[in-house]
């Protein structure tokens, strides 16, 4: 089975249909949270969703993080980098998620909207892979993924490669 949401639907709506039972459901729940953690940089929320043995594929640091202490330091740096003074927000575009009583499969486009500490706003769109493992009743991501296409004409990442359809930042 498979959840689809996307963020001109009510996801309301949908999370009042889904049972306890339905892993995709379950997911979905975590995902908000973990959307909410971003949004109120709470590290210690953000992480509290992480399995001690993470494999994660991020845009900055290292080529993997396999230590979820490092992997933590990287999400207290980034957030340190944001002006306490103004609001970033994070969202989740196309969200799909696929899942069975074991596995959860999340994938989506990542927007950023980031204030950091010298005061120019700063857009990012990128392409986000988690899977989730059920471990002892707990649904915690084993694995993630952030990345950006990148222009192979100059070596550089496009931070904002925005899907067709969305609207510009004001």
């Amino acid at each position: 089975m498979e959840l689809n949401k996307d963020t001109t639907l009510n996801k309301n709506a949908q999370a009042t249909t889904a049972t306890s039972r339905n892993p995709e459901a379950e997911i979905s729940k975590i995902v908000d949270e973990i959307l909410a953690a971003l949004n109120e940089r709470d590290v210690d929320k953000l992480m509290s969703f992480y399995a001690p043995d993470i494999v994660a594929y991020d845009c900055t640091g290292p080529a993997q993080y396999t230590d979820i202490k490092e992997y933590r330091k990287s999400w207290e740096e980034a957030f340190a980098m944001s002006n306490d003074d103004e609001e970033g927000s994070s969202d989740f575009h196309g969200l799909r998620i696929s899942a069975d009583n074991t596995l959860g499969f999340v994938y989506a486009i990542r927007h950023d909207v980031l204030s950091p500490k010298d005061g120019k706003k700063m857009e990012m769109w990128m392409r986000m892979t988690q899977c989730f493992e059920k471990r002892n009743n707990k649904w915690l991501i084993t694995h993630e993924q952030f990345s950006f296409p990148v222009d192979f004409g100059s070596g550089k990442a496009l931070f904002n490669q925005r899907p067709e359809g969305f609207p510009t930042l004001h």
